[in-house]
């Protein structure tokens, strides 16, 4: 008997680091998942920063995001109308912003390859961890909804 599982549905872990053979920054885990997906965010050390939690319906897609004491930090929020996601306090204070780079239609065609910009406000310039959580919330849009193959990621 031959079984195909979609790679949405199996554990993922991605490693990232300042270049290749870098120093780790940090690590994000994604566990089974079948309905409702969580990524979880651990700092070089193996402590957990926070973790993401796919809304359940939403037109555009996004997160919940909580710190590490399991208390709401923020909103990934996504647009029905195209690859662009929005980091969002509760109290609505935008915080960021992933948009999907175009990279040319034979790129676009012919690999799996993806080009994101992760934009990051003024307001966080000393919060570590919540940029941490915005490169994260990148990395965790991509294996939750748009994965659809091994390739690579690229930030711009």
């Amino acid at each position: 008997m031959l079984m195909f599982i979609a790679n949405k549905l199996m554990p993922t872990k991605v490693e990232v680091r300042e270049h290749p053979e870098g120093a780790l920054v940090f690590v994000i885990k994604k566990p089974v998942g079948f309905f409702r997906s969580t990524v979880e965010v651990y700092d070089a050390q193996g402590g957990k920063v926070g973790f993401f939690q796919s809304k359940l319906l939403s037109i555009g897609g996004g997160f919940w995001v909580y710190d590490k004491d399991d208390k709401q930090f923020a909103e990934v929020k996504g647009k029905w109308t195209g690859w662009e996601f929005t980091f969002v306090t509760p109290e609505g204070t935008e915080l960021g912003r992933v948009t999907k780079k175009w990279a040319g239609a034979l790129k676009e065609l012919f690999t799996s390859a993806d080009n994101y910009v992760v934009s990051v406000s003024e307001n966080l310039a000393n919060q570590p961890f919540a940029k941490m959580l915005l490169l994260a919330a990148a990395l965790a849009i991509d294996i939750v909804y748009y994965e659809e193959g091994s390739g690579s990621i690229e930030f711009g």
